[in-house]
């Protein structure tokens, strides 16, 4: 296939071109003197709290012991800059108005605002755990009311009109209904429809008031890192949004915003009063704009840049490990991995047969060994180990387990069936900005379902006309499927009240909205799991997505950059307060 000839041609190319020379260093700058003990890092919770049995109750709910994560084996020094690689230049700056989940800005705004939750810890890298961040700790006080208590002592960026008070339970509050009602965060329907108010009980205590049991809300909801993220009132209010970043963004965050370049980079300075002691080390961190991947290298190698944290292809870490100036670290790709839409409400993909058929003349054994060249994981949705509620293939039976499996005569059955015995033409949309593996996947996909008949017109869009494109495609999308955690991927991506930014493939199937709804509000775990297993095995059998193996995402970073541990890479503050430069 050209997706084995493209992968084998880039590995042989890339290690053609050796290493570089030896990096030159940047610039000195005027350190802070050597820490003599490392900070205390992100608190995590021990116990998650419980919701009480439904139907209210007033006995009270155990507070979860907050407990320091690993200390750090170095000592830190302070200062420096850190340079990071992005793609695109942001393609907005108020996070709640991007209907569709954009790392370009989720990356800006995590590093100038605070979020309420996280689920990056560096001392757990790859297995996400929800973590408190401005939150101290949290109970439901009944079946629908859910109050968190605030830090207290969190400021904010000494700028005007805010001027670096303290933030308090109104700013939350502000924040979390802006988020919910004034300019809905696109992707969770479910949890708008399930809130009633939000509202400050006291200075640190924030309560939220639910119309029903609401077991995913800090998950889903809460801990949204596109947009859930804490404002300062008047540093909003006068302008309607947070659009303009010289004059809107002033948050709590490790960095405070000071400039913008389009299509170079955005420059943040070091927020003297972090209320993490200690935190940052760097003085400055550089969000540095690359498209090109072959710059991105060249960059990294010559030290010009200190990290490119993330969608590094499997041929180009496999380079990057041998060379001795470079780190490489992984995780599978739990964020966004490929998946193929079907615009499943006109045909000729309203009719299920086609559907399978094209489920069934994909190869993803093969797709995983020469696409992404071994390093990635597949299962009947996606893996199990991205997924706490994943079903395996064996779960699925027989039956539903063939759907997902390599059968090419079959699927040629099924087309002739649906009245395309002589083949099937259809379009499919991508974006230029998704390259390696996207690039060769689609091209392996074509060739795959050429054999069966399917004709497919490939259309490679700009990445705006692509995004607008979700509200009109004819027949099929190649896109990222999000899984920012065990709900979301279901109230977003399959859910019938989803705008066709997220419900990309139109499904409009009761049984699937009423196990969604189900899902959310059961409180007993193994329900919940015994549920999401239904759910799974339906959207299976029916074909509402053809998911792609996930590729592991990996980062690239110089030695001389120490603190870094490879999570989930949306939540940019959280691991760059902890990077510093040995040098």
């Amino acid at each position: 296939m050209k997706a084995i000839r493209f992968a084998g041609l880039l590995l042989l190319v890339l290690v053609a071109c050796g290493p570089a020379a030896t990096p030159t260093a940047p610039p000195a700058t005027t350190a802070r003197p050597t820490a003599t003990v490392a900070p205390t890092s992100v608190v995590a919770a021990t116990a998650t709290p419980q919701r009480p049995p439904p139907g209210g109750g007033a006995t009270p709910q155990p507070t979860p012991t907050l407990a320091p994560t690993a200390v750090a084996a170095a000592t830190p020094k302070y200062g420096g800059t850190i340079r990071y690689v992005e793609w695109d230049s942001p393609r907005g700056w108020d996070g709640h108005r991007i209907k569709t989940s954009a790392h370009d800005v989720s990356s800006q705004h995590n590093l100038n605002f605070s979020l309420l939750f996280t689920t990056y810890d560096a001392a757990l890298g790859c297995k996400n755990v929800l973590t408190p961040n401005l939150v101290e700790n949290w109970k439901w006080a009944s079946d629908t009311v859910f109050e968190m208590k605030l830090r207290q002592g969190v400021r904010f960026h000494d700028k005007r009109p805010v001027n670096g008070r303290e933030m308090t339970a109104a700013d939350v509050a502000y924040s979390i209904n802006r988020a919910l009602f004034v300019e809905p965060l696109g992707g969770i329907p479910i949890i708008i429809q399930q809130v009633a108010k939000v509202e400050a009980a006291d200075p640190y205590t924030v309560r939220v008031v639910t119309k029903a049991p609401l077991s995913v809300l800090v998950e889903t909801g809460l801990a949204n890192k596109h947009g859930m993220v804490v404002l300062a009132p008047e540093a909003v209010e006068p302008y309607g949004n947070w659009e303009d970043p010289y004059r809107s963004y002033i948050g709590t965050g490790p960095f405070t915003f000071k400039d913008y370049q389009a299509g170079v980079k955005v420059v943040y300075e070091r927020h003297p009063k972090y209320f993490k002691t200690g935190l940052p080390y760097a003085d400055r961190v550089e969000h540095m704009v690359m498209p090109d991947l072959s710059t991105q290298m060249a960059a990294l190698r010559s030290g010009k840049v200190s990290l490119l944290q993330r969608k590094v292809p499997a041929a180009v870490a496999m380079v990057l490990e041998k060379e001795p100036d470079i780190e490489v670290q992984s995780c599978p790709d739990k964020s966004a991995p490929g998946e193929i839409f079907l615009r499943t409400n006109q045909p000729p993909l309203n009719d299920v047969r086609v559907r399978r058929a094209l489920s069934m003349a994909v190869d993803r054994k093969a797709l995983l060994d020469t696409v992404l060249l071994g390093r990635g994981e597949m299962g009947p949705l996606w893996p199990a180990s991205t997924h706490p509620w994943g079903v395996t293939f064996d779960e699925l039976g027989p039956e539903v387990r063939r759907i997902v499996e390599y059968h090419p005569d079959e699927a040629r059955r099924l087309l002739a069936e649906a009245g395309y015995a002589n083949g099937l033409d259809v379009s499919m949309n991508a974006s230029v900005r998704y390259t390696t593996p996207y690039r060769e996947y689609a091209e392996a996909l074509m060739d795959m379902w050429g054999k069966v008949g399917v004709r497919v017109k490939l259309e490679w869009m700009a990445h705006p006309a692509y995004l607008a494109s979700f509200t009109n495609y004819p027949h099929l999308l190649l896109g990222l499927m999000v899984t920012d955690d065990r709900f979301l991927r279901y109230g977003r991506s399959y859910y019938s009240a989803s705008p066709p930014s997220d419900n990309r493939s139109r499904i409009n199937d009761p049984e699937v909205d009423d196990l969604i709804q189900r899902i959310g509000a059961e409180v007993d775990e193994a329900k919940a799991k015994a549920l999401a297993k239904q759910l799974e095995a339906r959207l299976v059998e029916q074909v509402y997505g053809i998911n792609l193996p996930v590729a592991n995402d990996h980062a690239a970073i110089r030695k001389e950059v120490k603190g870094y541990k490879f999570g989930d890479p949306w939540f940019t503050g959280a691991w760059l307060e902890r990077l510093w430069v040995d040098k």
